[in-house]
């Protein structure tokens, strides 16, 4: 018999033996079927008694009857053989091939120029819409689609790269993250430092255009320049910006940091301005200490050598505070994301059970007076007054038993979180180490300075 094309309803369908042993279809192949139909035909079958087999398209079929579309397009053709329907169905299925996310991005711009928004282009193509977004943000950068194509990131990391498809030095740490692992953390690291230098770019500018020469941060043991609050005038007083200003040495550098603020409980970015003289000696100027050290607090002369230390303490000590910062941005966004779920994960009551035994001051301090702050913010609740609980015992009307005790996972978790710092590094603690095991165990990936924390490399 000649295939013939019937339009038919898809529920009266037949799904025949196949070589899926559970065909399905997911929440996005439905969406897509509800929005544009079945565009494949179903290859079908018809039996004596008058019902259709289905051959090929078990997914579409079951997807077309949660959408409930009235009808879909099938194929009619002669029942085959046993042998043939399944070699057929496992050469149906194992030589298909996914796009690549070059040409999903590539696509995602091609709609966009046939007038088509991010939303509208999200919801015809079932697509969730920060995957769209992605993908135009991806193909309106060279950088970005470079890094696809050769590296093969995914669009959310090429994404990434298209934030910072002019700085190659951040193009190229990013790529080797996505090659061996760490990608979130490095990505949030290079976003802090270009803050940071765009801080410090625009306070050197308001400088400049008020006549300040700016110039680099002395280090702590430079003979030159000379912060201001390390010399004195000619009378012994201390030096300020407005009465050194005249001096022909008057310059001021900038520094922009993360800082950890305790009121908000989040990094901000400070920017300083220091004062200095680049030749205090030869414009008169006295050391408020004596001795030559641009930022020496005492006479005393340090070896080279315990110099050398003090330079590399602090220089890993600084490092690990902003990548510590960098970590605690990743991990709460992680957080929320996770704690949107509505399952509680494996092991959970196990894990709830062991921290109520150990107590502990993370949880006397969550449990205190504020009642979960950090919580609030990281399940999304405003919290109506201090000592005021109705927002989080809010979420718990019509949940299910497993959505219940993945808030109570919720509640726990933000407990220990909200214990950590910028000290945890340095000092490392039994609770966090487990905290952090436990959000690895989950599927977050720790960062080099909260494997410090946990005592070392897994």
């Amino acid at each position: 018999m000649s295939p013939t094309l019937l339009d038919v309803d898809p529920s009266t369908l037949v799904l025949g033996d196949n070589a899926r042993l559970h065909p399905s279809a997911d929440k996005e192949f439905v969406a897509s079927v509800r929005e544009r139909g079945v565009i494949e035909p179903v290859i079908a079958y018809r039996l004596e008694g008058g019902d259709l087999i289905v051959v090929h398209g078990a997914r579409r079929t079951l997807a077309a009857v949660a959408a409930k579309r009235p009808t879909v397009p099938v194929m009619l053709v002669e029942a085959p053989k046993p042998a043939d329907r399944l070699v057929d169905q496992l050469v149906e299925n194992d030589h298909r091939e996914a796009l690549t996310a070059a040409d999903r991005a590539t696509a995602y711009q091609q709609l966009a120029a046939c007038g088509l928004s991010a939303a509208t282009i999200a919801k015809r193509t079932a697509t969730k819409r920060p995957v769209v977004d992605a993908g135009l943000a991806v193909a309106a950068s060279p950088a970005a689609t470079s890094a696809v194509a050769e590296h093969g990131l995914t669009l959310t990391q090429a994404a990434v790269v298209a934030e910072f498809g002019d700085d190659e030095a951040a193009v190229r740490k990013l790529v080797e993250a996505a090659r061996t692992g760490g990608f979130d953390h490095v990505a949030e690291r290079v976003r802090d430092n270009a803050q940071r230098d765009a801080a410090e770019a625009t306070a050197a500018a308001e400088l400049a255009a008020a006549g300040v020469p700016v110039v680099d941060a002395p280090a702590w043991d430079a003979t030159s320049p000379v912060r201001l609050d390390h010399l004195l005038d000619d009378a012994g007083e201390g030096l300020t910006a407005e009465g050194h200003a005249g001096c022909p040495g008057h310059a001021a550098f900038v520094r922009a940091d993360w800082d950890w603020d305790e009121d908000s409980d989040r990094s901000t970015l400070v920017v300083e301005t220091e004062f200095v003289c680049t030749d205090p000696d030869t414009h008169g100027h006295k050391r408020r200490h004596g001795g030559s050290g641009a930022g020496r607090g005492s006479a005393a002369e340090p070896s080279e050598q315990d110099r050398a230390r003090a330079s590399t303490e602090r220089r890993e000590v600084i490092a690990n505070n902003k990548a510590w910062d960098s970590a605690t941005t990743v991990r709460r966004r992680w957080l929320r994301e996770f704690l949107s779920r509505r399952t509680a994960p494996k092991g959970a009551a196990l894990f709830i059970a062991d921290a109520i035994a150990r107590g502990g001051g993370q949880l006397h301090a969550a449990l205190g007076y504020d009642l979960h702050p950090l919580a609030h913010e990281l399940l999304g609740v405003t919290r109506d007054g201090y000592g005021n609980a109705d927002a989080l015992t809010g979420l718990l009307a019509g949940a299910t038993d497993s959505r219940a005790q993945l808030l109570t996972v919720a509640l726990i978790l933000c407990a220990y979180e909200a214990a950590t710092g910028r000290d945890s590094w340095r000092r490392q603690s039994e609770d966090t180490a487990r905290y952090l095991r436990y959000l690895q165990a989950l599927g977050y990936e720790l960062a080099d300075v909260e494997l410090l924390a946990c005592g070392g490399p897994a």
